[in-house]
């Protein structure tokens, strides 16, 4: 008799926890719902498959596997697959497929749930995929040549050749009265047979391949004769080659889509000693160290982001000329050397200024005929989302900054993107409290953890993210950081980790400040206005900057930094560094340089006025009835065009008519709040399928990371009840 498995029925709120941990893309979508489930639904229900595999572990991924092989996993059975595997860890894993509703116990055995069976990814086909597909009458030679009896109808010949191809002698006989190539062939074909993936990839490639070409030479006749067996394989007509008389034996299959290339059957590998996937190794014990601490990390990122949209707001850039309306990566680069960001940071927080509709993409007037058309758009900051999103808490901006970079952006990535980065901020949320690891123990436990995370190289650049953002402290040392812990309670919890706080530091003679780790967010958001932060730990040190003194000097006075500093420094400041401050911020001019590209004059001054209404065309009101523009003559013609202002072809003299009346609403969306907004480039006028926000739309709320504390009993509550389904 075997032995039952090691499950709790019904789930306890560890068990449930456990699974939500597993599969946090599914704590992700219920959380995102108005109101919890009432009762525990398969989570297949709730996300797709292609989100659920991707969250499997090896291990939970090979019990679903044996599953579909054996028709029923024994809890014996899963422990001989898995021999290096604890016993607990195996039941545990078999605990969460039950919970997610991926399985269930039935007669002793782990079943998969019938709605993915089908689906359960394998490192090499199975003869069962391909046996509606091979003629009835090559299923009755393959049986002879098995040393068995085919049955009357095409259903009995299939099921005795698949238990035959399971039967290690009934596979040994059908090899001796094979040729001797045939079967130094099969050898071979052993031999390059992999099953070193676990048949989850991003690739489309398929699993455990054999190339024609490294079993015969391309440029022999032998090769093409091999070739022409495989296009033949399931047509019924007779074979010539070793490779066909493999085929003809239904040892192997192949594939026409992919070219000249052939597999072993999974139910034959088996038999030759190959298994059902790569070799399961449990994660290893790891000894953690304290976590590197970044208490100001939440306030930068919020400043930063805050740097790079003003730069935006200021230099507003066209889009690619394909009409693709995700702005240039140049463009992010650009900001982020002009406000001394990081460049990869630069690039992260402008897509995240994109995805929270800080900035968005406006459609320029159509150039080009024909084929040769263009449909150009424009990015620009957007000042009523950004209003909204400055009255927010400092923790509540950050964690929605955190909240869309979790969701994975909006390329075409952005699903995979979402579930890798919901399985890292599992695993590192799993790790205990206030504790880190050395990358390497990371990777090798969290790859163990989720197939998403199989890729060592993006792994490690999700963390330099997540360490960019504040989420930990060290990539090479990766461990969740307070504001981080904080994050999976949600925005309450992060403002009242950031709130308060000391509101005093220490500014030095060479121009350093010295300032505590719980200096108070809004103090700390204005000395990042003056100075650079140099390093944090267990205090931050600053340093004031003659560039950031001079980017304050056109909305701030000198006398009112030197009064900041004043008030916030604990000891007198020398008068060197208020010096500095002066020489800083007065050395910066109040000339404006324009370039100018054209002249405009109007003898009706009223009409140039109106015309300078429209940002689009820069027009500066020099003197009644003139203006200039940096643009040239062609380029404003055109824009104030879309307008309803039409410009004579000369420049010098130019005239203007008004065709509609001023302030009419021709090509922009009235603000309820007031003003008017520019319109969103349509998908129909970018051609691009990529959405962005509506820039009148509101912000939503962030939601916290990972699942919580009502949820789990919801799910535990309802687990009891009985009420899964």
């Amino acid at each position: 008799m075997s032995t039952p498995w090691n499950l709790t029925n019904p789930p306890t709120d560890v068990d449930v926890a456990a699974a939500l941990r597993a599969f946090p893309v599914v704590a992700d979508s219920l959380r995102a719902t108005e109101h919890l489930p009432n009762r525990i639904v398969p989570f297949h229900h709730v996300c797709g498959f292609n989100q659920l595999f991707p969250c499997l572990s090896p291990l939970g991924l090979r019990l679903l596997q044996l599953d579909r092989f054996h028709r029923g996993v024994t809890r014996e059975l899963a422990l001989a697959e898995a021999p290096d595997m604890p016993p607990e860890l195996v039941d545990a894993e078999a605990s969460n497929l039950v919970i997610a509703g991926l399985a269930h116990l039935k007669d002793g055995q782990l079943r998969s749930h019938s709605d993915i069976a089908r689906y359960i990814p394998m490192a090499l086909p199975m003869f069962e995929d391909d046996a509606s597909s091979i003629n009835t009458n090559r299923l009755a030679t393959a049986c002879r040549r098995m040393g068995i009896k085919p049955g009357l109808t095409k259903a009995e010949r299939a099921e005795a050749l698949q238990q035959a191809l399971r039967d290690p002698d009934a596979v040994a006989h059908s090899l001796s009265t094979a040729g001797p190539e045939a079967r130094r062939m099969f050898e071979r074909i052993v031999e390059l047979t992999t099953v070193d993936r676990y048949g989850f990839a991003d690739t489309d490639e398929p699993a455990g391949y054999v190339p024609l070409d490294r079993l015969v030479r391309e440029e022999s006749r032998d090769y093409w004769a091999a070739s022409r067996d495989l296009v033949t394989a399931f047509s019924g007509r007779s074979v010539s080659t070793p490779v066909g008389e493999l085929i003809e034996r239904a040892l192997i299959s192949t594939s026409h889509g992919w070219g000249d290339q052939l597999w072993l059957y999974l139910d034959v590998a088996h038999t030759q000693g190959l298994s059902l996937g790569p070799a399961l190794v449990p994660p290893p014990v790891i000894d953690g160290s304290p976590v590197h601490e970044t208490p100001t990390a939440p306030t930068r990122v919020v400043a930063q982001l805050g740097d790079v949209v003003a730069y935006l707001g200021d230099h507003p850039v066209e889009g690619k000329k394909s009409g693709d309306r995700r702005a240039p990566v140049s463009t992010w680069r650009s900001a982020a050397k002009a406000t001394a960001i990081p460049k990869e940071l630069g690039v992260l927080l402008g897509g995240l200024a994109a995805d929270l509709g800080l900035i968005y993409a406006r459609a320029l007037p159509a150039r080009g005929r024909g084929r040769k058309v263009e449909r150009p758009v424009q990015w620009l900051a957007n000042p009523r989302r950004l209003a909204a999103f400055g009255q927010l808490d400092v923790g509540t901006r950050w964690l929605s900054i955190v909240d869309h970079w979790l969701g994975g952006g909006r390329d075409e990535d952005a699903y995979a993107n979402s579930v890798k980065r919901s399985v890292t901020m599992s695993v590192l949320a799993s790790l205990p409290d206030g504790e880190a690891i050395a990358v390497d123990d990371f990777v090798a436990f969290a790859t163990r953890r989720h197939l998403a995370l199989s890729d060592v190289n993006e792994l490690k650049g999700q963390l330099v993210a997540a360490a960019s953002l504040g989420l930990i402290g060290d990539p090479e040392v990766p461990g969740l950081t307070a504001a981080g812990r904080a994050a999976i309670v949600g925005a309450d919890a992060v403002n009242q980790l950031l709130g308060g706080g000391a509101r005093t530091f220490l500014v030095q003679p060479d121009h350093s400040v010295m300032a505590p780790p719980d200096l108070a967010p809004d103090v700390a958001a204005t000395l990042m206005r003056y100075a650079d932060l140099e390093s944090e730990g267990g205090a931050s040190v600053w340093r004031l900057s003659a560039r950031r003194l001079a980017q304050a000097a056109p909305t701030t006075s000198p006398e009112e930094v030197q009064a900041f500093l004043s008030e916030g420094s604990s000891v007198p400041i020398p008068d060197a560094v208020l010096r500095f401050v002066g020489d800083a911020m007065g050395s910066v001019s109040p000339v404006t340089v324009t370039e100018v590209g054209c002249v405009i004059t109007a003898a009706d001054p009223v009409v140039i006025t109106d015309a300078a209404r429209h940002k689009t065309a820069k027009l500066t009101v020099v003197a009644p009835g003139v203006a200039t523009s940096p643009l040239a003559a062609s380029r404003v013609r055109d824009v104030l065009a879309t307008k309803g202002i039409v410009l004579a072809s000369s420049v010098a003299n130019a005239t203007v008519t008004v065709l509609h009346p001023p302030g009419s609403a021709h090509g922009a969306a009235d603000d309820p709040e007031g003003g008017t907004l520019p319109l969103p480039v349509s998908d129909a006028a970018a051609g691009w399928v990529v959405d962005q926000p509506d820039p009148k739309a509101k912000l939503p709320a962030p939601k916290p990371i990972g699942y919580d504390k009502a949820l789990v009993e919801t799910i535990t509550m309802a687990a009891a009840r009985g009420t899964h389904r």
